[in-house]
């Protein structure tokens, strides 16, 4: 509910305070799909691309989700968001990769064409870092 994250907010909650291996308020509001508070939390200094262990950054937890369902254009609006406000589109997590292997791993087609679309590398173009022989 927005209003009780604003409410939270108004009473000093720290946007971006990691909670585990789950993430913090960004991670958790993007893979719920609610781009309204993920829009809030953005606006209030949350960090884009803060990263957790378990699930990567914002974006790349949205990408490991199935866009198919019906829950699936709000995936995608938190997706757009996250971008909008300077998500990188080629964050490398070491155990995780970049927001297009998951989403390639996931078989989120509509993930790949967004990220692709907003400039990211595709792992499966020979231009692609990891498939160069230099």
């Amino acid at each position: 509910d927005e209003d009780a994250l604003r409410i939270l907010i108004s009473y000093g909650a720290q946007v971006s305070l990691q909670s585990g291996d789950q993430g913090t308020a960004l991670h958790a509001a993007a893979v719920g799909g609610f781009h309204s508070s993920v829009n809030l939390l953005l606006t209030e200094n949350a960090e884009v691309d803060a990263s957790c262990t378990l699930i990567g950054t914002p974006l790349a937890a949205l990408m490991a989700r199935e866009w198919n369902s019906c829950c699936g254009r709000y995936h995608r609006s938190c997706a757009e968001v996250l971008i909008a406000w300077g998500a990188d589109v080629d964050r490398v997590d070491e155990r995780l990769g970049a927001p297009i292997d998951i989403a390639y791993k996931a078989e989120n087609d509509e993930g790949v064409e967004l990220l692709l679309e907003n400039g990211a590398l595709d792992p499966q173009s020979t231009a692609y870092p990891l498939n160069s022989d230099d």
